[in-house]
C-alpha cells in the first residue's frame, strides 16, 4: 500500500492519534514550548498596548510643546514689534454729545439781527505734527 492510502485510514483512528500526541508531549519539551507560547502571546499584548500609550503620549507632548512654541514666538514678535515702534502719543477724545430732540425753529423778531456765523482759521494747529490712529 501506498503512504497516501493509509494516511487517511490513520488519522481517522482516534487511538492511534492519540497515543501520539502523548508520546510527543511526554518525550520533548513541546509541552513546556506550548505553555510558553501563552505567557508569550499576554507579554507582548501588555507590551503593545504600553508601547501605544507611551507613543500617544509622547504625541500629545508634541503637540503640547508646539502650541507653547507658537505662544512663545506671538508673544516675542509682538514684544519686539512694541520696543522697536516708535511710542505714539495718542489724545483721547471727548465721546460726541447725544443729539437734543429737534425744537422748531423759533423765528427771529424783526427787531433783533441774526448772529453772524464764526468763522475759524483750521490752517494752522499747534498739534499739526501729531498722528491720528489711521495713519498707525
Amino acid at each position: 500500500m501506498d503512504l497516501e492510502q493509509i494516511k487517511p485510514a490513520l488519522i481517522d483512528d482516534d487511538h492511534f492519534v492519540s497515543s501520539i500526541v502523548d508520546n510527543i508531549m511526554a518525550n520533548s519539551n513541546l509541552s513546556e514550548i506550548i505553555e510558553q507560547i501563552d505567557a508569550v502571546q499576554t507579554e507582548n499584548r501588555e507590551l503593545r498596548d504600553l508601547l501605544y500609550a507611551q507613543q500617544k503620549t509622547i504625541s500629545e507632548m508634541n503637540i503640547m510643546l508646539l502650541k507653547i512654541f507658537s505662544q512663545s514666538i506671538v508673544t516675542s514678535s509682538s514684544i519686539a514689534k512694541d520696543i522697536s515702534e516708535p511710542q505714539h502719543h495718542v489724545e483721547a477724545l471727548a465721546p460726541e454729545p447725544e443729539p437734543e430732540p429737534e425744537l422748531e425753529p423759533e423765528q427771529p423778531d424783526s427787531e433783533e439781527e441774526e448772529a453772524e456765523p464764526i468763522q475759524l482759521d483750521v490752517t494752522e494747529t499747534p498739534n499739526s505734527n501729531m498722528q491720528t490712529v489711521d495713519s498707525w
